[in-house]
C-alpha cells in the first residue's frame, strides 16, 4: 500500500536525504542517457527476449522461491530470513548452478 505523504513531508524528507537524490539523479540521468543511446524500442525488445527466457528455464528446471530454511547443500544461503530457490529438475546441472548460493558458485 503506497502511503501518502503531504507536500511538506515530501520537501523536508528531500532535503533531509539531498545526497541520495543527488547520487539518484545523477545515475538516473547517465541511465536515461545509455537507455537513448541504445533504443527504447531495442531496450524493450531484449526485455520481452529476456522474461521469455526466464519463463522457459523457470518452467523447464521448475525452479521455486523457498525460505532459506528449507533449503540445503548448496542451494542454502549464508544467513536466517533469505529466500532460495529450489529446483525439481536435479538431473540439469544449469537448473542447479542457477539455483546455487552465491558463496557456494564461486
Amino acid at each position: 500500500v503506497k502511503s501518502q505523504l503531504s507536500n511538506t513531508t515530501r520537501r523536508l524528507l528531500k532535503e533531509y536525504l539531498k545526497s541520495d537524490y543527488m547520487l539518484y539523479d545523477h545515475f538516473y540521468q547517465i541511465f536515461q542517457s545509455k537507455v537513448e543511446h541504445f533504443g527504447k524500442s531495442q531496450l524493450a525488445a531484449e526485455v520481452v527476449e529476456l522474461e521469455e527466457a526466464n519463463t522457459e528455464i523457470s518452467k523447464d528446471c521448475s525452479v521455486k522461491a523457498t525460505e532459506n530454511s528449507l533449503l540445503q547443500g548448496d542451494q542454502k544461503w549464508w544467513g536466517p530470513n533469505l529466500i532460495g530457490y529450489n529446483v525439481e529438475n536435479v538431473t540439469n546441472e544449469e537448473c542447479l548452478l542457477m539455483t546455487m548460493s552465491e558463496l557456494k558458485l564461486i
